[in-house]
């Protein structure tokens, strides 16, 4: 199916350069990384843990890095897939866009758990409302807001992201500044490993441990990459979005860590993640702006729901292209005739959303199934940011040899794979050096989970490769010109035999 037919086409040149940033930027999810990922690694970095931030920033840049060598010459709603299709082989691009497709399609629920348990804990011990009612009602309320912004096409979408996350991150930096005015502990000390002193993860080990939850509050720094048939400029956009996010909000991090521990001391910060019932932002505002702390309330839930719009859009243009290339159902490259929307795509992911939230919600209570997912993600998702550092080398080893660069397309590559081992060894409870702690169920459910889905995955690429390879190479496919092959589009992997569809 061409990707000029209107019936199955995203709407072109729909969103700015700024639009495409605030994509990757939202997805990260600013205030919610801040609040329920980072303060994690304090329980290991203790006083390094600002330290540990440092580490996860230079980590998720050299992968930006290579996301954005390769999406100056590949723009297409494929994203990562059409990435690895084109670096490496067209089965593994495939298998990337399985494994990208199914990591977005979880972070729905694992957000709208999010949204569920935090306003509603808020709810229980502010009013004394049910929590068993409000969290269902706070879920199910953030995936309507979310459904009906992500709906309305990708114009008014990423306008609103811009809204939403200019916003979580102004309150948070506003209170870092308080924090650092008022604080009695600035000072170099918050930068080194001099405080990192919890028990058996002591020094560089400890500051290591943190960085590995450091990281996963930046993940979604790529969600602007499958924006690449709609933003304008889209070569130039989405290398800018991808590093730029991660830079920026990478920043934010830094200064807000490092104002919580000016303001608490670093000395004892090995509690920080626990503080307040595991809310020490709330403390934090209250001790400083007293009433104000509702800003930052108003900013971590804003922080939800861009972060669960941020996630929708990376996932439907996903789930769209492999309907594109007939991986899965055709129906799903279906679009609104008038707002270009993916709209079967956006139903189907909405809906199952709401599923994989009540049944886990109820089943392992809300906050457990946050974790669950959380890991789940985190699983999925790195295997796929190691292959994009060596899809660069490949890319730009077969096909632009002319810009070929030693530094750029090989010591970054290995430097971003290196950066993720651990991370993704923790990641799954995958305990083979002393800082990763074994998982205990439900949570340890998520390594198999994580496994068997990338075996289903691999299963359905080669049927498809053996039954109807031109869909596999599809995914490898993008618009506008590819400026390495004399401004047309590379040519597909050959097949003897086989005339690609």
């Amino acid at each position: 199916m061409s990707t000029n037919d209107p019936g199955h086409a995203l709407v072109r040149d729909a969103v700015t350069t700024r639009g495409v940033l605030f994509q990757s930027v939202t997805t990260m999810g600013p205030g919610v990384g801040l609040a329920f990922s980072i303060g994690v690694g304090a329980g290991f970095a203790g006083g390094g843990l600002t330290l540990s931030v440092v580490i996860a920033l230079v980590a998720c840049l050299l992968v930006a890095f290579s996301i954005g060598q390769l999406a100056q010459h590949l723009p297409s709603a494929g994203g990562p897939a059409a990435y690895a299709a084109r670096g490496l082989h067209p089965i593994i691009g495939a298998i990337v866009a399985w494994g990208y497709s199914f990591t977005y399609l979880l972070a729905l629920p694992f957000l709208a758990l999010l949204m569920g348990f935090f306003p509603a804990g808020i709810l229980v011990t502010q009013f004394g409302w049910d929590f068993g009612v409000s969290w269902v009602a706070c879920a199910m309320l953030g995936l309507a807001i979310s459904f009906v912004i992500n709906y309305g096409g990708i114009k008014e979408n990423t306008r609103v992201g811009v809204i939403l996350g200019a916003f979580e991150i102004a309150a948070f930096t506003a209170l870092a500044i308080t924090l650092i005015v008022v604080g009695k502990h600035n000072g170099l000390d918050n930068l080194s490993t001099k405080y990192a002193n919890v028990p058996g993860f002591v020094g560089i080990s400890g500051v290591f441990a943190g960085s590995v939850y450091a990281i996963l509050a930046f993940i979604g720094f790529d969600a602007s990459a499958p924006l690449g048939e709609e933003a304008k400029n889209p070569k130039r956009a989405v290398k800018f979005a991808v590093i730029g996010s991660a830079l920026m909000v990478g920043i934010y991090y830094l200064f807000a860590m490092y104002g919580a521990e000016a303001y608490l001391g670093p000395r004892g910060f090995s509690s920080f993640g626990t503080l307040n019932s595991s809310d020490p932002w709330i403390l934090l505002a209250k001790d400083v702006w007293g009433i104000g702390w509702l800003i930052i309330l108003l900013a971590l839930l804003n922080s939800a729901v861009a972060n669960t719009n941020g996630i929708a859009n990376a996932s439907t243009r996903v789930f769209w292209a492999l309907g594109r290339a007939r991986i899965l159902p055709k129906a799903l490259s279906d679009t609104h005739p008038r707002l270009g929307t993916p709209r079967v795509a956006t139903i189907g992911i909405f809906v199952l959303a709401v599923i994989l939230t009540l049944w886990l919600g109820e089943a392992y209570t809300p906050t457990v199934a946050y974790g669950l997912l959380g890991t789940m993600v985190v699983g999925l998702v790195i295997p796929i940011y190691m292959i994009l550092n060596v899809a660069s080398f490949g890319y730009y080893w077969r096909f632009a040899r002319k810009d070929f660069n030693v530094i750029k397309h090989v010591v970054i590559p290995i430097l971003g794979v290196a950066a993720f081992v651990f991370p993704f060894l923790a990641g799954l409870g995958l305990a083979v050096v002393s800082f990763i702690a074994p998982l205990t169920p439900p949570i340890s459910y998520a390594g198999p989970v994580v496994i068997a889905l990338y075996v289903i995955g691999i299963v359905v690429v080669i049927y498809h490769w053996q039954a109807h390879p031109d869909r596999v190479i599809a995914m490898g496919n993008t618009l506008g010109d590819d400026e390495t092959l004399g401004g047309e589009t590379p040519p597909p992997v050959a097949i003897p035999g086989v005339v690609p569809g």
